[in-house]
């Protein structure tokens, strides 16, 4: 289904999250040959360079620390669990240096018929660095330029950190010829950054990157817990499932506060990817989904999201965006009359049971949260019931439902 990102046309909602699938002019070609419909390229930064050239990168005037001094050395690590997928790797290791970034543009652009978005990052909010970097990848031919605001660290605690950064972005905007599109992560609260970025006139917001966290607990075959010594350091990220819920509240905060997002973080199926598009995102990027399974995620989660599409009759974006604000703000009959704890004496809830469905697993009457479920005989009730349906959500045979009775 064709939409619009970044006032580009392109042939579908995904997009491809710069990673290590892009990272590389083959990888960022393969994710636009199974169904990318543009891609984010790998973040380049002239960090390394500003050292070379003099910078102090001490010197807090810049807010530009060191990362060298506390990083940990080694290449990349990674470890997956049930939790999520961690990985440890250094600035360094991470991060193109600008040079090798501009190639890679070149070299994608060339043979991509697709939008093809650079990423950038600094360690600080020094605004000539920003823009010498940002300089470089759109001469190369940058469609648009992500801001990596990932290396960042500490942002709220900076003196004068919203002046700086407003005007960081000020400035940026100002002097790119291509859209200008920064990427949050959970540093910057959601409302927060809605402030920030309507004082600097920003308009394309992506989102959500990884997060940081401590090395994950492991278990020797005696089942002794450990911290595994490899994954040690201050560069370790998580990503995974749990990051949805957070990337749901972004974008439906975002969204609603006039701002075009390109959502991501902790997406896995294709009724993930619909749930952001019915929240108001634009586009959807995938990273995680990609890196465990392949280059032909894309693909999947294309054809999977269309099928869903197709069944409720979306044919349009335009069509996509009218659902998902009815959705949002629902004309219910059922809760026209609720208007107060006086109309919910008038018509309360009732707990509905089908024995034919139920197996007696003890799923509702054995959970904490509601006290009001029991079981007399062979049938199920609820005195007293407030309609939460956290009883339904339970029973794995669908044996209950929750009505009005008034």
């Amino acid at each position: 289904m064709k939409t619009i990102f970044l006032g580009y046309e392109v042939s579908s909602q995904l997009v491809a999250a710069s990673c290590p699938a892009t990272e590389s002019a083959e990888g960022a070609l393969d994710c636009v040959a199974n169904g990318a419909a543009a891609v984010i390229l790998k973040t380049v930064s002239g960090y390394s360079q500003n050292r070379q050239a003099g910078y102090d990168m001490n010197d807090t005037r810049n807010n530009m620390p060191a990362i060298e001094s506390k990083e940990t050395p080694g290449e990349r690590r990674c470890f997956i669990n049930s939790r999520g997928f961690w990985a440890r790797s250094s600035f360094r290791r991470e991060i193109m240096p600008v040079n090798k970034g501009t190639e890679l543009v070149r070299e994608v652009k060339a043979a991509a018929r697709v939008p093809v978005i650079a990423s950038v990052a600094e360690c600080g909010l020094d605004t000539e660095s920003w823009l010498q970097d940002c300089n470089e990848v759109e001469i190369a031919g940058a469609s648009a330029i992500q801001l990596d605001l990932f290396y960042m660290e500490n942002l709220l605690a900076l003196d004068g950190f919203a002046v700086q950064f407003i005007s960081l972005l000020k400035e940026i905007i100002c002097h790119c010829h291509v859209p200008v599109m920064p990427k949050l992560n959970i540093s910057l609260p959601a409302e927060y950054a809605v402030y920030l970025f309507r004082e600097a006139g920003v308009r394309y917001v992506s989102l959500l990157d990884s997060l940081r966290s401590p090395a994950p607990l492991r278990f020797d075959k005696k089942g002794i817990p450990y911290r595994d010594q490899a994954m040690l350091g201050p560069g370790l990220s998580v990503f995974g499932g749990f990051m949805f819920p957070l990337t749901r509240f972004y974008a439906d905060t975002l969204r609603r506060t006039g701002f075009e997002v390109c959502a991501g973080g902790g997406i896995q199926t294709a009724a993930d990817i619909l749930d952001l598009l019915l929240l108001g995102a634009g586009t959807v990027q995938i990273a995680s989904e990609v890196l465990l399974h392949g280059y032909r995620r894309f693909g999947e989660l294309d054809g999977e999201l269309n099928e869903i599409l197709a069944k409720i009759g979306i044919e349009d974006a335009a069509s996509l965006r009218e659902m998902g604000k009815n959705i949002s703000r629902p004309a219910d009959p059922l809760y026209a009359g609720i208007g107060g704890i006086n109309s919910m004496r008038k018509n309360p809830w009732r707990l509905c049971h089908d024995p034919q469905k139920c197996s007696r697993c003890g799923a509702c009457t054995g959970q904490s949260f509601c006290r009001r479920v029991r079981r007399i005989g062979n049938t199920l009730s609820a005195e007293g019931c407030e309609g939460c349906e956290f009883c339904v959500s339970l029973c794995p045979g669908g044996a209950l439902g929750v009505v009005t009775s008034g």
